[in-house]
């Protein structure tokens, strides 16, 4: 089950993403390109970091409990 809804976070940062590059791309005014290249950035890396661990990375056993750390790490 929670391998499920880290696909669904992967799919979600993936559309913020793109979303946020076409704002970037046909901003009018440049504060609005800088507003939306930052968000642009944030969502590619929450994107790249769910899609470790939906993959199985990043994840360590500790006290006998999975714990998964990579998403936090950065």
């Amino acid at each position: 089950m929670a391998q499920t809804w880290l696909w669904i976070d992967v799919i979600g940062m993936v559309l913020r993403f793109a979303f946020f590059a076409l704002g970037a791309h046909n901003a009018k005014k440049e504060k609005w390109s800088i507003l939306f290249t930052l968000n642009f950035f944030i969502c590619a890396i929450a994107a790249g970091l769910y899609l470790s661990m939906a993959l199985g990375q990043g994840k360590s056993v500790i006290d006998g409990r999975p714990t998964v750390w990579v998403r936090y790490i950065t």
